[in-house]
């Protein structure tokens, strides 16, 4: 068992088709950490050369392949988690809606009235992997605004996006002072999708991550194609 950073490990383990085996998590006499068993078959050599030579493929028999996989949260600083079999996917976000709060933020003050559902329309595309409703959150495309007048308080990531969508519709404002970039912490998300509010997430300073050495029996791998 090797004891890795959550980056070494990062693109190799999103899709697990992981089975659940237990979470602990708390602040303060626990050493938080969550636990699921899995078998990496896209990590078998003959999965990778089914898939070169364009052979259907599967597995059979290779439950002795699975292996407890554990995640330690490190500086944990809140999560949601509910009772589930089985994990289809998970992910750690550097940069994520649900760390915006961590972000530092900037007021944007309008001098001259923007048309907001264009405004809007260049932000959303800005962040194509933000749900519009995160983006609503902050910025009310049906709220009606004389100049001058404050457009809101927004996190840096989204401070970014409206300043630029704001100077190319031409529109006038006032910036006391921008938000600066600084670390936030990170998010590991457990779930099926990107961006599902029912995913279950852990945010923390980091994480680590105990990975056992896998085997990759022959007899496990069965061509369809053969």
């Amino acid at each position: 068992m090797t004891r890795v950073n959550f980056r070494d490990i990062r693109e190799r383990f999103t899709h697990i088709d992981a089975v659940f085996v237990s979470c602990e998590l708390g602040f303060d006499d626990v050493t938080p950490q969550y636990t699921v068993s899995f078998y990496p078959w896209w990590e078998h050599p003959a999965w990778a050369q089914a898939m070169n030579e364009g052979k259907d493929w599967g597995f059979d028999g290779c439950d002795e392949g699975y292996k407890n996989v554990t995640v330690y949260p490190k500086g944990l600083v809140s999560f949601c988690v509910s009772r589930r079999s089985e994990v289809i996917n998970w992910d750690f976000h550097l940069q994520h809606p649900m760390l915006w709060p961590f972000e530092d933020t900037g007021q944007i003050f309008c001098n001259s009235a923007p048309p907001l559902g264009e405004l809007v329309e260049k932000v959303v595309a800005a962040l194509p992997n933000v749900p519009k409703a995160e983006i609503y959150a902050y910025l009310d495309p049906q709220l009606s605004y004389k100049p001058p007048f404050c457009l809101g308080t927004f996190p840096f990531t989204l401070f970014q996006a409206i300043e630029k969508a704001l100077n190319d519709l031409h529109v006038k404002t006032f910036i006391s002072r921008h938000p600066e970039p600084r670390d936030t912490p990170i998010m590991f998300q457990i779930g099926d999708a990107d961006y599902v509010g029912s995913t279950d997430y852990i945010i923390a300073d980091d994480f680590d991550v105990d990975v056992p050495d896998f085997e990759h029996r022959p007899e496990w791998f069965k061509s369809t194609s053969e």
